[in-house]
């Protein structure tokens, strides 16, 4: 039977529209799901991916190439999650591609077996990995891009390694094998500027030289045979690490704050992932149920443990498949090495603040993938072998979808997460802040209290008690945890400032006012620019009776921030206390200039308005207000308000 070229690209374009519309179908419930997390941090709060001059500021391997991608989505549509989304599917669709086309071309060196044979495991390895659920985090978590972009040109660069390799002599080979190798080295420079996992690339292009092209015998051979490529990755990966090492100093390694180092020693680190690799990651690519935002994993302490030897041996048993399939089926020993040692940059002697997360299998996944699919290919029945794979195409299928759902909602995921690790401080943390944003304080307040019951240390946590205390106004207790949060070392300095803040706020509100300046005045010792301590300052003067020195105060937080929008009304109400309404109604409209579209600066003015006998003009400040205004129970308030002014 005679395959023409026309077949064969017909078959290619038919596989990739196979590939797109079942990763379509699988993460269409995705585009809604808000920002999670780490999220908030890296692009909502992040002032650097609002401009193409802060972008560029970034350190190239502080994951420059991941940040540009969310500068690219602000720039489009600033903060609507949609967009980063469809990146991020889009992103995920071109890796499945490139794992198609990667497979098929190795497949074809393969000489170990027929590729005939196994026709089908390239498109069977792309569709395992589409909707395999384990990729839901990489996916749909927006900052796990990381993980994608970096597989993206991770693969991408193999794949023009090996088409440039595999080139067969012919007129201006060289010219076009050069340009395949520039491409090659190009692309894993971008991988590495978007997530440091990429750093075992070298390997596994030696890797691949090694079982597919390399014919000789030993590794002495092979050594002095492919000594340039040899040399050439080696040099740049060794030039990275020194270079990273330069910037960031043990940081180019660790994540883990210095004062957890010496609990997360490199060795108990190591012992754990011996765990985690055989008892959480392999378990959950071979049966992935129980999916966990945060899972809770137990440190290992000792080598002799059964839980580790165990790990050992099973460690030990897939380095000696491999070996044992390597005349036998090249490309499936191949995949095993390729998930063990993309493993090794998350998974070796580095302490990592987790001992583990879903994100990090994106890449060893491949290896996985191929693994995987070309065991259901060596089923020889072909009924059989159609029934397993339609049986896991709806399995995965459906967990991927079912799993999309709980990333849907911030508090859904969260609670799952309580579920599944009941005693990890971090899970009753998050679910407290989502509770928090929600408005859901009493909620929030159970969670937080959970969160310190298990970690009495935790600065964060008692923190947020504090803020909780004052949305409920039970203002003692405020003093209470800002007692706590004082007492423990912060983090962040910030940690600390935040603490004299809220301590200045409750003593404001008990009427101690004495307590509530030296707060304020502790605070500033600690971050003089931070404009809130001078607009509690400026409270205590009111009530003091010294309304020049509390302008004076609010007067010092505009110079340090001229949109500081809460001075501007208090100056006003300030003025209005005087009898200078006109006065107070400037500070209003300057607090309207500098944002037209603020409900609560009509509001005040609105308000100004109808305590001083200017019903009309009070009437349009107010309708103005409602007009700009999202906080549905504040807008039915003004309308009240607008109401009984007719009256």
């Amino acid at each position: 039977m005679i395959i023409t070229i026309m077949d064969m690209k017909i078959k290619y374009y038919s596989n990739i529209f196979i590939i797109i519309i079942l990763s379509l179908s699988v993460y269409f419930n995705t585009f809604q799901s808000p920002f999670h997390f780490d999220d908030e941090g890296a692009i909502v709060a992040n002032e650097n991916i609002k401009s193409w001059d802060s972008v560029t500021k970034n350190q190239y391997l502080s994951r420059y190439v991941l940040f540009l991608s969310f500068y690219l989505n602000y720039f489009i549509g600033e903060y609507n999650v949609i967009g980063y989304h469809i990146l991020n599917l889009l992103l995920h669709i071109a890796v499945v591609i490139l794992i198609y086309s990667l497979t098929a071309l190795i497949l074809q060196q393969d000489k170990s077996q027929n590729p005939f044979s196994l026709k089908n495991l390239p498109l069977l390895s792309a569709l395992i990995f589409s909707i395999h659920p384990i990729n839901t985090e990489s996916v749909t978590y927006i900052i796990s891009r990381s993980s994608i972009l970096a597989t993206f040109f991770y693969l991408l660069s193999l794949l023009l390694f090996i088409r440039g390799h595999t080139m067969y002599a012919e007129m201006h080979v060289t010219l076009k094998r050069t340009l395949f190798y520039l491409s090659s080295i190009a692309s894993y420079i971008l991988a590495l500027g978007t997530k440091e996992d990429a750093v075992t690339l070298p390997i596994i292009i030696l890797l691949y030289l090694f079982y597919f092209s390399y014919s000789g015998k030993g590794i002495k051979d092979f050594i002095v045979q492919y000594r340039v490529y040899i040399s050439i990755p080696m040099s740049l990966l060794t030039v990275y690490l020194v270079y990273r090492f330069y910037i960031f100093g043990w940081s180019t390694l660790t994540t883990i704050p210095k004062n957890i180092q010496e609990y997360i020693t490199p060795w108990y680190y190591f012992l754990t992932e011996l765990n985690v690799i055989t008892f959480y990651y392999l378990k959950l690519l071979l049966l992935p149920i129980n999916l966990n935002v945060d899972p809770d994993i137990p440190m290992s302490t000792s080598l002799f443990k059964p839980a580790v030897i165990t790990s050992i041996i099973l460690i030990l048993f897939f380095l000696y498949l491999s070996y044992r399939l390597y005349q036998a089926s090249k490309l499936t020993s191949f995949s095993i090495l390729w998930f063990l040692i993309t493993l090794i940059p998350t998974s070796s002697i580095v302490p990592l603040l987790d001992f583990a997360a879903e994100h990090r299998l994106y890449l060893p996944a491949v290896g996985f993938s191929i693994f995987y699919a070309g065991i259901i290919s060596k089923v020889n029945e072909g009924n059989i072998r159609k029934g397993i794979l339609i049986t896991i195409i709806i399995l995965f299928s459906v967990g991927t979808i079912k799993r999309n759902i709980a990333w849907g909602d911030s508090v859904r995921l969260w609670q799952d997460a309580v579920k599944k690790s009941p005693y990890k401080a971090r899970v009753y943390y998050n679910l407290g802040i989502e509770y928090a944003q929600n408005k859901q304080f009493e909620k929030a307040l159970i969670e937080f209290k959970r969160s310190v019951k298990i970690l009495p240390n935790h600065l964060g946590s008692h923190l947020m008690l504090g803020k909780m205390y004052k949305e409920l106004e039970i203002y003692k207790n405020i003093i209470d945890e800002m007692g706590i949060v004082l007492s423990l070392k912060p983090e962040k300095i910030d940690e600390h400032v935040d603490a004299y803040l809220e301590l200045s706020n409750a003593y404001i509100k008990l009427g101690d006012f004495k307590k509530a300046e030296e707060s304020i005045k502790e605070g500033i010792k600690l971050n003089p620019k931070n404009v809130m301590f001078y607009n509690n300052m400026a409270t205590i003067l009111v009530e003091r009776g010294m309304f020049d020195e509390a302008v004076k105060e609010l007067r010092t937080a505009l110079s340090l921030k001229p949109d500081y929008l809460k001075a501007y009304y208090n100056i006003g109400l300030i003025y209005e206390k005087r009898g200078l309404i006109n006065d107070a109604i400037n500070e209003f409209e300057r607090a309207i200039s500098i944002e037209p579209n603020n409900p609560e600066s009509y509001l005040f003015l609105g308000e100004l308005y109808r305590r001083n006998g200017f019903p009309d003009k009070a009437a349009y400040n107010l309708r103005m207000s409602i007009k700009y205004d999202s906080n549905k129970e504040r807008a039915k308030n003004t309308e009240m308000l607008i109401s009984q002014m007719k009256m």
